[in-house]
């Protein structure tokens, strides 16, 4: 069959698996439909400006306190201010990266002026594109935990282990591509933090559905120069420049947030709020780096990471830089040895590289379809 191919500006994505299907299981079609209705309705803040980058893309700046993360119940009586930061900022700067392998980093840097004081960017969106977006992120959900072979996998991440090993947090620099995947398709690189059901990721997605972040209620953002899907630019070439970008995830020992910090230059986006998890209140217990991808069953296999398969080749594949864990005390782990590396399709490939003196822990993945 044919089938339409589309190239993909690289997105920014915060996603929190456990809210994607809230309020909506157990309803017949038509009445997820007035759901969504509902669900539109709410998000129609009241707009202090709007910002229009040059992809036609417009945010509206909207009051920190009326945010769609606080449409959350157990939010609700929340004490969170625009201000926040996290209490403990165990986070050390980044090695110097070489020039000679031109890893850029991207720091977020708002293009032009920001949102005023008080306010943060939201991304608008028309009431079709929400209902399609909030179908897939449903679909997400219910095909993450099934494990159906629609969803693939190219990481290295924790092994089982009887201590029961647990993590407050993880970090590497990720490199972000636009490979082509047809409009029923997303690609998505970068980390993932589970315990039991609770699930948060951040990362880069290309693909038509990539309107995770703001739109969920449960993620806090406390940046009002960068809104949390901005799109990453310039973007990597094969046999030119790569360029990535710095995550981090940590839990905040006093508060029991999960905050997320982006670029060489720790700046703070925001958090997940820890009132409303259950495994992740107390800690994670799985952590991976590296890509997923989802596909239909009658399609060639969507591509993840560049596309080209993740043999220790930084021309070509996808990787990160600097792979690390941290424990409870936020001890940073640069060369965790309790992972294993995992693709669910023999056309996927990760090779984990070890230890560099210059980059830290490296690992690459990728593979299949051309880009």
């Amino acid at each position: 069959m044919s089938m339409m191919v589309v190239k993909c500006l690289a997105y920014l994505v915060a996603l929190l698996l456990l809210l994607l299907n809230y309020g909506a299981n157990g309803h017949r079609v038509s009445r997820k439909v007035l759901d969504y209705e509902k669900q539109f309705k709410l998000l129609q803040k009241t707009s202090v400006t709007t910002i229009k980058n040059e992809y036609g893309d417009i945010y509206d700046c909207v009051d920190f306190y009326k945010q769609p993360a606080f449409d959350h119940p157990l939010l609700a009586n929340h004490t969170f201010h625009p201000e926040m930061k996290p209490s403990s900022f165990a986070l050390k700067e980044e090695r110097t990266i070489s020039k000679e392998r031109e890893i850029l980093s991207n720091n977020m840097k708002s293009r032009g002026k920001g949102c005023p004081t008080g306010t943060i960017p939201i991304k608008r969106m028309s009431k079709d594109d929400f209902i399609k977006m909030k179908r897939f992120t449903e679909d997400y959900t219910s095909r993450t935990r099934s494990n159906d072979f629609e969803n693939h996998f190219a990481v290295l991440q924790t092994t089982p282990n009887p201590s029961k090993k647990i993590y407050h947090g993880a970090k590497g620099i990720f490199t972000y591509h636009d490979p082509k995947v047809s409009d029923s398709q997303y690609t998505l690189g970068g980390l993932t933090i589970m315990n039991g059901d609770d699930t948060i990721k951040a990362g880069w997605m290309g693909g038509s559905s990539h309107c995770f972040n703001m739109l969920c209620s449960g993620f806090v953002n406390v940046n009002k120069e960068a809104p949390i899907d901005d799109v990453l630019e310039p973007m990597s070439k094969r046999w030119g420049k790569i360029y990535g970008i710095k995550l981090s995830i940590f839990k905040d020992p006093k508060d029991g947030n999960w905050w997320l910090v982006i670029g060489t230059e720790n700046t703070i986006q925001g958090f997940w709020p820890g009132k409303i998890f259950n495994g992740l209140a107390n800690s994670a217990t799985f952590v991976s780096f590296g890509g997923e991808a989802y596909g239909p069953v009658d399609q060639p296999l969507p591509p993840i990471g560049s596309g080209y398969k993740g043999i220790a080749s930084p021309d070509d594949a996808a990787y990160v830089l600097g792979v690390t864990v941290l424990d409870e005390n936020l001890k940073e782990d640069y060369n965790p040895v309790e992972t294993e590396t995992y693709t669910d399709d023999p056309q996927y490939t990760v090779t984990d590289y070890g230890w560099s003196n210059r980059y830290g822990r490296i690992m690459f993945y990728g593979g299949t379809t051309p880009v």
